[in-house]
């Protein structure tokens, strides 16, 4: 299988639409609820070595994955923010330190969040209404 390389901007740089339709909330919800056995497929395809490879300097596969259920709390937040009809959604730490703490203990993300999916709560578990 031949790698697929993209080049992904920066966070900050990086601009959102948010013009999806309301009629495309299914679609979206079931794209959120499966994620968690994608991430784990493609983390079941690489040696060890390979998830915490920091390529460039930048966070390793293995840094992402636990960055992605360090921010679970944080956009489930954000879900109730919206059904509450709040002003203002939940902050976040910009300086990702839950995430950096993990990094630097070098904790394995990936056992935490196949621990997760395999106890039935993915690492990014969607609310059913």
């Amino acid at each position: 299988m031949d790698e697929i390389v993209t080049q992904i901007p920066p966070w900050f740089d990086r601009k959102f639409e948010f013009s999806l339709p309301v009629e495309l909330l299914p679609n979206l919800l079931a794209r959120l609820r499966g994620m968690p056995a994608r991430l784990e497929e493609e983390l079941r395809e690489h040696a060890p070595e390979a998830l915490s490879a920091k390529p460039n300097e930048k966070w390793s596969m293995q840094e992402h994955a636990g960055h992605m259920l360090d921010l679970e709390p944080l956009w489930l937040a954000r879900v109730e923010d919206y059904v509450k009809g709040e002003v203002e959604l939940t902050s976040t730490d910009l300086g990702n330190r839950k995430t950096m703490k993990r990094t630097t203990t070098r904790s394995p993300s990936r056992r935490y969040c196949w621990h997760s999916v395999q106890n039935g709560r993915s690492c990014c578990s969607v609310p059913t209404s």
